[in-house]
Protein backbone atom coordinates (compact mmCIF):
# COMPACT_ATOMS: atom_id res chain seq x y z
CA UNK A 1 0.00 0.00 0.00
CA UNK A 2 2.14 2.77 -1.44
CA UNK A 3 0.38 5.80 0.04
CA UNK A 4 -0.18 4.22 3.46
CA UNK A 5 3.48 3.25 3.85
CA UNK A 6 2.77 -0.35 4.78
CA UNK A 7 2.39 -3.87 3.38
CA UNK A 8 -0.70 -5.91 4.25
CA UNK A 9 -1.60 -9.56 3.71
CA UNK A 10 -4.90 -11.37 3.32
CA UNK A 11 -5.80 -15.05 3.58
CA UNK A 12 -7.47 -16.17 0.36
CA UNK A 13 -9.52 -18.90 2.08
CA UNK A 14 -11.28 -16.42 4.36
CA UNK A 15 -14.53 -15.00 3.08
CA UNK A 16 -14.09 -11.66 4.88
CA UNK A 17 -10.66 -11.02 3.32
CA UNK A 18 -9.42 -9.34 6.50
CA UNK A 19 -6.22 -7.31 6.04
CA UNK A 20 -3.31 -7.93 8.39
CA UNK A 21 -0.34 -5.57 8.55
CA UNK A 22 2.80 -7.40 7.43
CA UNK A 23 5.24 -4.46 7.43
CA UNK A 24 5.22 -0.76 8.20
CA UNK A 25 3.34 1.33 10.74
CA UNK A 26 1.06 3.30 8.43
CA UNK A 27 3.20 6.40 8.92
CA UNK A 28 6.08 7.25 6.63
CA UNK A 29 9.51 7.08 8.20
CA UNK A 30 12.98 5.61 7.99
CA UNK A 31 13.15 3.58 11.20
CA UNK A 32 13.55 -0.17 10.85
CA UNK A 33 9.84 -0.73 11.53
CA UNK A 34 8.77 2.02 9.09
CA UNK A 35 8.47 2.41 5.32
CA UNK A 36 8.28 5.38 2.97
CA UNK A 37 6.23 4.66 -0.16
CA UNK A 38 6.91 0.90 -0.44
CA UNK A 39 6.58 -0.52 -3.93
CA UNK A 40 7.68 -4.02 -5.05
CA UNK A 41 7.62 -6.95 -2.62
CA UNK A 42 8.83 -10.54 -2.67
CA UNK A 43 7.98 -13.42 -0.30
CA UNK A 44 10.40 -16.36 -0.19
CA UNK A 45 9.78 -19.99 0.75
CA UNK A 46 10.35 -19.16 4.42
CA UNK A 47 7.59 -16.52 4.29
CA UNK A 48 10.21 -13.83 4.75
CA UNK A 49 9.15 -10.53 3.18
CA UNK A 50 11.43 -8.34 1.05
CA UNK A 51 10.24 -4.78 0.39
CA UNK A 52 11.54 -2.17 -2.07
CA UNK A 53 11.35 0.83 0.28
CA UNK A 54 11.20 3.40 -2.50
CA UNK A 55 11.69 6.79 -0.87
CA UNK A 56 14.14 5.42 1.71
CA UNK A 57 16.39 4.08 -1.08
CA UNK A 58 16.76 0.64 0.46
CA UNK A 59 15.59 -2.99 0.46
CA UNK A 60 14.07 -4.18 3.74
CA UNK A 61 13.86 -7.78 4.90
CA UNK A 62 11.09 -8.58 7.38
CA UNK A 63 11.59 -12.05 8.79
CA UNK A 64 8.39 -14.05 9.07
CA UNK A 65 6.30 -12.69 11.95
CA UNK A 66 8.72 -9.82 12.67
CA UNK A 67 7.91 -6.10 12.49
CA UNK A 68 11.52 -4.89 12.70
CA UNK A 69 13.35 -5.13 9.39
CA UNK A 70 16.92 -5.78 8.33
CA UNK A 71 18.28 -3.49 5.61
CA UNK A 72 19.89 -5.83 3.08
CA UNK A 73 20.74 -3.25 0.40
CA UNK A 74 20.90 0.51 0.03
CA UNK A 75 20.89 3.25 2.64
CA UNK A 76 21.46 2.07 6.21
CA UNK A 77 22.55 -1.50 5.48
CA UNK A 78 24.80 -2.96 8.16
CA UNK A 79 27.26 -4.26 5.55
CA UNK A 80 28.66 -2.49 2.51
CA UNK A 81 26.24 -3.32 -0.32
CA UNK A 82 25.26 -0.89 -3.08
CA UNK A 83 23.66 2.54 -3.32
CA UNK A 84 20.08 2.65 -4.58
CA UNK A 85 17.84 5.44 -5.83
CA UNK A 86 14.08 4.86 -5.56
CA UNK A 87 14.02 1.05 -5.98
CA UNK A 88 10.70 -0.28 -7.27
CA UNK A 89 11.12 -4.04 -7.44
CA UNK A 90 12.95 -6.91 -5.77
CA UNK A 91 13.07 -10.69 -6.33
CA UNK A 92 15.23 -13.61 -5.22
CA UNK A 93 16.52 -16.19 -7.66
CA UNK A 94 16.56 -19.91 -6.93
CA UNK A 95 19.96 -19.56 -5.23
CA UNK A 96 18.74 -16.86 -2.87
CA UNK A 97 20.49 -13.93 -4.56
CA UNK A 98 18.80 -10.53 -4.69
CA UNK A 99 17.85 -8.81 -7.94
CA UNK A 100 16.68 -5.20 -7.64
CA UNK A 101 15.08 -2.65 -9.94
CA UNK A 102 17.16 0.44 -9.12
CA UNK A 103 14.67 2.61 -10.97
CA UNK A 104 16.15 6.02 -10.16
CA UNK A 105 19.45 4.90 -11.66
CA UNK A 106 17.75 3.16 -14.65
CA UNK A 107 19.43 -0.17 -13.99
CA UNK A 108 19.10 -3.69 -12.60
CA UNK A 109 21.52 -4.77 -9.88
CA UNK A 110 22.07 -8.17 -8.35
CA UNK A 111 23.97 -9.85 -5.57
CA UNK A 112 26.39 -12.77 -5.86
CA UNK A 113 29.36 -14.43 -4.23
CA UNK A 114 31.38 -11.22 -4.57
CA UNK A 115 28.65 -8.83 -3.42
CA UNK A 116 26.42 -6.56 -5.48
CA UNK A 117 27.07 -5.61 -9.08
CA UNK A 118 25.27 -3.87 -11.91
CA UNK A 119 23.71 -6.21 -14.49
CA UNK A 120 21.74 -4.06 -16.95
CA UNK A 121 21.83 -0.32 -17.61
CA UNK A 122 25.30 0.10 -16.19
CA UNK A 123 26.49 2.98 -18.37
CA UNK A 124 23.59 5.34 -18.98
CA UNK A 125 19.85 5.46 -19.53
CA UNK A 126 18.55 4.93 -23.05
CA UNK A 127 16.76 2.67 -25.51
CA UNK A 128 19.59 0.33 -26.54
CA UNK A 129 19.28 -3.36 -25.65
CA UNK A 130 21.72 -2.87 -22.77
CA UNK A 131 19.95 0.26 -21.48
CA UNK A 132 16.76 1.04 -19.57
CA UNK A 133 14.61 4.09 -18.92
CA UNK A 134 12.46 4.14 -15.77
CA UNK A 135 12.36 0.35 -15.22
CA UNK A 136 9.61 -0.66 -12.81
CA UNK A 137 9.26 -4.40 -12.13
CA UNK A 138 11.21 -7.62 -12.75
CA UNK A 139 10.70 -11.36 -12.44
CA UNK A 140 12.22 -14.69 -13.44
CA UNK A 141 10.63 -17.49 -15.42
CA UNK A 142 11.21 -21.20 -14.77
CA UNK A 143 14.24 -21.21 -17.11
CA UNK A 144 16.07 -18.43 -15.28
CA UNK A 145 15.30 -15.71 -17.82
CA UNK A 146 14.85 -12.27 -16.31
CA UNK A 147 12.00 -10.05 -17.54
CA UNK A 148 12.00 -6.29 -16.89
CA UNK A 149 9.19 -3.80 -17.53
CA UNK A 150 11.06 -0.93 -19.18
CA UNK A 151 8.37 1.72 -18.74
CA UNK A 152 10.19 4.72 -20.21
CA UNK A 153 10.98 2.80 -23.40
CA UNK A 154 7.49 1.22 -23.51
CA UNK A 155 8.71 -2.35 -23.74
CA UNK A 156 9.40 -5.54 -21.81
CA UNK A 157 13.01 -6.71 -21.88
CA UNK A 158 14.21 -10.29 -21.54
CA UNK A 159 17.70 -11.08 -20.25
CA UNK A 160 19.37 -14.45 -19.84
CA UNK A 161 22.00 -14.92 -17.14
CA UNK A 162 23.92 -18.15 -17.25
CA UNK A 163 25.74 -19.85 -14.42
CA UNK A 164 29.43 -18.98 -14.13
CA UNK A 165 28.91 -15.94 -16.35
CA UNK A 166 30.77 -13.84 -13.79
CA UNK A 167 34.42 -14.92 -13.64
CA UNK A 168 36.81 -13.14 -11.24
CA UNK A 169 40.52 -13.42 -11.94
CA UNK A 170 43.78 -11.72 -11.02
CA UNK A 171 46.84 -10.97 -13.13
CA UNK A 172 50.08 -11.21 -11.16
CA UNK A 173 53.79 -11.40 -11.90
CA UNK A 174 53.36 -15.18 -11.85
CA UNK A 175 50.76 -15.11 -14.67
CA UNK A 176 51.70 -16.34 -18.14
CA UNK A 177 52.94 -13.78 -20.67
CA UNK A 178 52.71 -13.41 -24.44
CA UNK A 179 53.63 -10.95 -27.16
CA UNK A 180 50.53 -9.27 -28.57
CA UNK A 181 50.73 -8.63 -32.33
CA UNK A 182 54.24 -10.15 -32.25
CA UNK A 183 55.78 -6.91 -31.01
CA UNK A 184 58.57 -6.70 -28.46
CA UNK A 185 56.31 -5.86 -25.51
CA UNK A 186 55.10 -8.71 -23.31
CA UNK A 187 51.71 -8.85 -21.58
CA UNK A 188 50.30 -10.91 -18.72
CA UNK A 189 47.16 -12.82 -19.67
CA UNK A 190 44.48 -15.30 -18.60
CA UNK A 191 42.51 -17.67 -20.84
CA UNK A 192 38.81 -18.32 -20.15
CA UNK A 193 36.83 -20.87 -22.16
CA UNK A 194 33.22 -19.96 -22.96
CA UNK A 195 30.57 -22.49 -24.00
CA UNK A 196 27.49 -20.92 -25.58
CA UNK A 197 24.20 -22.82 -25.31
CA UNK A 198 22.05 -20.42 -27.31
CA UNK A 199 22.77 -18.33 -30.40
CA UNK A 200 22.41 -14.59 -29.94
CA UNK A 201 24.16 -11.34 -29.11
CA UNK A 202 26.42 -11.37 -26.08
CA UNK A 203 28.21 -8.63 -24.16
CA UNK A 204 31.60 -9.37 -22.61
CA UNK A 205 32.60 -6.77 -20.07
CA UNK A 206 35.65 -6.43 -17.82
CA UNK A 207 35.85 -4.42 -14.63
CA UNK A 208 39.13 -3.85 -12.86
CA UNK A 209 41.71 -1.37 -11.61
CA UNK A 210 43.71 -1.53 -14.86
CA UNK A 211 42.81 -0.88 -18.48
CA UNK A 212 42.13 -4.27 -20.06
CA UNK A 213 42.34 -5.77 -23.54
CA UNK A 214 40.04 -8.63 -24.50
CA UNK A 215 40.35 -10.93 -27.52
CA UNK A 216 37.98 -13.70 -28.64
CA UNK A 217 39.31 -16.79 -30.42
CA UNK A 218 37.63 -19.74 -32.07
CA UNK A 219 38.61 -23.24 -30.94
CA UNK A 220 41.90 -22.34 -29.24
CA UNK A 221 44.39 -19.59 -28.42
CA UNK A 222 48.04 -19.88 -29.46
CA UNK A 223 50.19 -17.44 -27.42
CA UNK A 224 53.00 -17.86 -29.97
CA UNK A 225 50.74 -16.60 -32.76
CA UNK A 226 48.14 -14.23 -31.33
CA UNK A 227 46.49 -13.58 -34.72
CA UNK A 228 45.67 -17.24 -35.30
CA UNK A 229 41.91 -18.02 -34.87
CA UNK A 230 41.27 -14.43 -33.78
CA UNK A 231 37.59 -13.44 -34.14
CA UNK A 232 37.34 -10.10 -32.39
CA UNK A 233 39.33 -7.82 -30.11
CA UNK A 234 38.13 -4.88 -28.11
CA UNK A 235 40.84 -2.33 -28.82
CA UNK A 236 40.11 -1.84 -32.50
CA UNK A 237 39.15 1.69 -31.39
CA UNK A 238 41.41 2.22 -28.38
CA UNK A 239 40.84 4.96 -25.83
CA UNK A 240 42.06 8.19 -27.37
CA UNK A 241 42.00 10.97 -24.79
CA UNK A 242 41.16 14.21 -26.55
CA UNK A 243 40.61 16.47 -23.55
CA UNK A 244 41.66 16.62 -19.92
CA UNK A 245 40.29 19.77 -18.34
CA UNK A 246 40.52 20.63 -14.62
CA UNK A 247 37.72 22.61 -12.97
CA UNK A 248 36.93 23.66 -9.43
CA UNK A 249 33.52 23.81 -7.82
CA UNK A 250 33.44 26.46 -5.08
CA UNK A 251 30.87 28.16 -2.89
CA UNK A 252 30.70 30.83 -5.60
CA UNK A 253 29.69 28.33 -8.30
CA UNK A 254 26.05 28.38 -9.41
CA UNK A 255 23.65 25.88 -7.85
CA UNK A 256 20.55 24.08 -9.05
CA UNK A 257 17.96 21.56 -7.92
CA UNK A 258 19.38 18.28 -9.23
CA UNK A 259 17.10 15.78 -7.47
CA UNK A 260 13.87 17.82 -7.13
CA UNK A 261 14.46 17.97 -3.39
CA UNK A 262 17.05 20.67 -2.69
CA UNK A 263 18.61 23.42 -4.80
CA UNK A 264 22.15 23.33 -3.46
CA UNK A 265 24.17 21.28 -5.93
CA UNK A 266 27.12 23.25 -7.35
CA UNK A 267 27.68 22.77 -11.08
CA UNK A 268 29.55 23.80 -14.25
CA UNK A 269 28.26 23.81 -17.83
CA UNK A 270 30.10 23.02 -21.09
CA UNK A 271 28.98 23.08 -24.71
CA UNK A 272 30.40 20.43 -27.05
CA UNK A 273 30.70 20.96 -30.80
CA UNK A 274 31.44 17.59 -32.38
CA UNK A 275 33.71 17.58 -35.42
CA UNK A 276 33.46 13.85 -36.23
CA UNK A 277 30.54 11.47 -35.66
CA UNK A 278 31.36 8.59 -33.35
CA UNK A 279 31.36 7.06 -29.91
CA UNK A 280 32.69 9.30 -27.14
CA UNK A 281 33.40 8.66 -23.48
CA UNK A 282 33.16 11.53 -20.99
CA UNK A 283 34.14 10.96 -17.38
CA UNK A 284 35.40 12.67 -14.27
CA UNK A 285 38.33 12.07 -11.96
CA UNK A 286 37.96 13.49 -8.47
CA UNK A 287 38.06 12.73 -4.76
CA UNK A 288 34.36 13.62 -4.47
CA UNK A 289 31.34 11.88 -5.94
CA UNK A 290 30.22 13.37 -9.24
CA UNK A 291 27.11 13.38 -11.42
CA UNK A 292 27.08 14.10 -15.16
CA UNK A 293 24.31 15.05 -17.59
CA UNK A 294 24.17 15.63 -21.33
CA UNK A 295 21.47 17.91 -22.78
CA UNK A 296 20.50 18.77 -26.33
CA UNK A 297 20.51 22.43 -27.48
CA UNK A 298 20.47 24.09 -24.04
CA UNK A 299 20.34 23.59 -20.29
CA UNK A 300 17.93 25.52 -18.07
CA UNK A 301 18.83 25.07 -14.37
CA UNK A 302 15.24 25.91 -13.47
CA UNK A 303 14.01 22.99 -15.61
CA UNK A 304 16.69 20.28 -15.24
CA UNK A 305 14.58 17.58 -16.93
CA UNK A 306 14.02 19.58 -20.12
CA UNK A 307 16.20 18.53 -23.10
CA UNK A 308 18.05 15.89 -21.06
CA UNK A 309 19.53 13.07 -23.14
CA UNK A 310 21.80 11.09 -20.82
CA UNK A 311 22.91 10.99 -17.22
CA UNK A 312 25.20 8.97 -14.98
CA UNK A 313 25.45 9.13 -11.22
CA UNK A 314 28.87 7.52 -10.79
CA UNK A 315 27.36 4.17 -9.83
CA UNK A 316 29.54 1.16 -10.64
CA UNK A 317 32.41 3.56 -11.38
CA UNK A 318 33.78 4.45 -7.93
CA UNK A 319 31.53 7.51 -7.63
CA UNK A 320 32.71 9.13 -10.87
CA UNK A 321 30.25 9.82 -13.66
CA UNK A 322 31.00 8.12 -16.96
CA UNK A 323 28.95 8.78 -20.09
CA UNK A 324 29.43 6.46 -23.08
CA UNK A 325 27.49 8.09 -25.90
CA UNK A 326 27.25 8.34 -29.68
CA UNK A 327 27.56 12.02 -30.66
CA UNK A 328 26.86 13.59 -34.04
CA UNK A 329 28.09 16.59 -35.97
CA UNK A 330 25.79 19.65 -36.11
CA UNK A 331 24.08 18.82 -32.81
CA UNK A 332 24.58 21.14 -29.86
CA UNK A 333 25.43 19.07 -26.79
CA UNK A 334 25.54 20.53 -23.27
CA UNK A 335 27.51 18.77 -20.51
CA UNK A 336 26.50 19.61 -16.94
CA UNK A 337 28.93 18.52 -14.23
CA UNK A 338 27.79 18.50 -10.61
CA UNK A 339 28.21 16.49 -7.41
CA UNK A 340 26.45 13.41 -6.07
CA UNK A 341 25.81 15.01 -2.69
CA UNK A 342 24.61 18.60 -2.04
CA UNK A 343 26.80 21.41 -0.70
CA UNK A 344 30.02 19.73 -1.81
CA UNK A 345 32.91 21.69 -3.33
CA UNK A 346 36.27 20.59 -4.67
CA UNK A 347 38.48 19.91 -7.66
CA UNK A 348 37.83 17.53 -10.52
CA UNK A 349 38.97 16.85 -14.07
CA UNK A 350 36.76 16.26 -17.08
CA UNK A 351 38.24 13.74 -19.50
CA UNK A 352 36.93 13.10 -23.01
CA UNK A 353 37.98 10.35 -25.38
CA UNK A 354 36.75 9.79 -28.91
CA UNK A 355 37.66 9.75 -32.58
CA UNK A 356 38.30 13.50 -32.85
CA UNK A 357 39.03 16.45 -30.61
CA UNK A 358 35.71 18.30 -29.97
CA UNK A 359 35.44 22.07 -29.65
CA UNK A 360 34.36 22.91 -26.12
CA UNK A 361 32.87 26.12 -24.82
CA UNK A 362 32.65 26.70 -21.10
CA UNK A 363 29.49 28.48 -20.02
CA UNK A 364 29.79 30.45 -16.82
CA UNK A 365 26.86 31.93 -14.95
CA UNK A 366 27.36 35.30 -13.31
CA UNK A 367 24.59 34.81 -10.73
CA UNK A 368 22.51 32.02 -9.29
CA UNK A 369 19.95 30.52 -11.72
CA UNK A 370 16.89 31.90 -9.95
CA UNK A 371 18.26 35.44 -10.28
CA UNK A 372 18.40 35.68 -14.08
CA UNK A 373 17.56 34.11 -17.40
CA UNK A 374 19.73 31.11 -18.33
CA UNK A 375 20.74 33.02 -21.49
CA UNK A 376 22.67 35.62 -19.48
CA UNK A 377 25.99 33.76 -19.56
CA UNK A 378 29.40 34.67 -20.84
CA UNK A 379 31.51 32.02 -22.54
CA UNK A 380 35.18 31.22 -22.66
CA UNK A 381 36.32 28.97 -25.50
CA UNK A 382 38.96 26.30 -25.16
CA UNK A 383 39.97 23.38 -27.30
CA UNK A 384 41.45 20.48 -25.37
Amino acid sequence: MFGRHQVVKRWLNEGAMTSIIAAGTGTQGSALNELNNPMGIFVDLNSDLYVADNKNNRIQLFKSGQSIAITVAGDGSSQETISLLHPTGVVLDRDGYLFIVDSGNNRIVGSGLDGFRCLVGCDAEGSESTQLLDPFTLNFDQFGNLFVTDVGDRRIQKYSFYENSYVPYQLTMNSQIYSRDCNEEMYYYEVIQMKVFMSGNYIIRSNGTRDTYVSIYKNNFNPLNSSENLLRENDENPINIQLNYPIKLTSQSPTFDRDSQRADFYYEVFQFNIITNGSYVLWSESQMGTFGYIYKDNFDPNQPLKNKLFEHSGMCNEGQFKLIVDLQVDVKYILVVTTFYPNVTGNLSIIVSGPKNPQVLRQRQLLRPHQHSPAQWHRSIFIG
